[in-house]
């Protein structure tokens, strides 16, 4: 497959692009989630968000990273997405020198999956750390296939292995097989709160009574409360660590 890489600050006019192809790839509710400062990565760190575009100049695939301050411990990881972006603007606005890239997220138009792009989309994130002269390349992964099972605790979804020993999610088995590190869980990634009105418009659910609803796409159920006119989610990932060789 041919196709072309650029950064967002060679191409800005891809930045709505990028929006439509997020609301292709996530569940709907995961477009309300609370992460502050996400504007920032079109706007401050557009040099290192990377497009994938075919030769009709199609938008198929993107990888946003940020860069980061780590001391490579795990106590020093971000506690969430948030918590990421906001690091990476105070080490911009203070001068200070990065040492790690952050990945956000990687996203892959629906009929071009299968390809190898997700992969692609890595090597390319760890090619601009390289440019960079960083030392590794953090990610907070969203693992798929969780999705397919709301009921079962994270920490046990993220041990289990195929027949061949391979990690039984296949994202998560993308990274290691390049040489990726498990560290830790990521509790809360993001957080989402809404009106009972709003979670019906985005899971084309009905929700008659408070309780926990099973939601395509996510991960554990949802916490529905009719009595607060209130229903609320949370996400945990799982941080891998790439090593960077300069």
């Amino acid at each position: 497959m041919q196709y072309s890489i650029k950064t967002l600050d060679k191409c800005s006019e891809a930045a709505s692009e990028i929006n439509l192809l997020s609301k292709e790839c996530w569940p709907d509710f995961l477009l309300h989630g609370c992460v502050p400062g996400w504007r920032s990565l079109f706007e401050i760190f557009s040099d290192f968000q990377i497009l994938f575009f075919d030769q009709g100049y199609e938008l198929i695939a993107v990888g946003q990273t940020i860069p980061l301050t780590w001391n490579e411990s795990e106590d020093d990881l971000p506690e969430n997405l948030g918590a990421i972006i906001e690091r990476a603007v105070y080490n911009k606005t203070h001068g200070i020198v990065c040492n790690a890239l952050s990945a956000l997220a990687a996203m892959v138009r629906p009929e071009h999956r299968g390809q190898g792009l997700s992969r692609k989309i890595i090597e390319a994130m760890i090619g601009l750390g390289s440019e960079h002269e960083c030392r590794h390349l953090l990610a907070p992964l969203r693992p798929p296939m969780k999705s397919l099972y709301p009921l079962t605790p994270f920490e046990h979804f993220i041990k289990w292995k195929r027949d061949d020993g391979r990690p039984f999610d296949p994202w998560i088995g993308v990274h290691t097989g390049m040489g990726a590190k498990m560290l830790k869980i990521m509790e809360v990634s993001l957080q989402i709160k809404a009106s009972v009105a709003e979670w019906e418009e985005w899971t084309q659910m009905k929700f008659p009574e408070s309780g926990r609803y099973i939601v395509k796409g996510a991960f554990q159920p949802v916490e529905i409360n009719k009595e607060e006119n209130r229903g609320f989610y949370e996400e945990p990932n799982i941080w891998v660590c790439h090593d960077i060789g300069r």
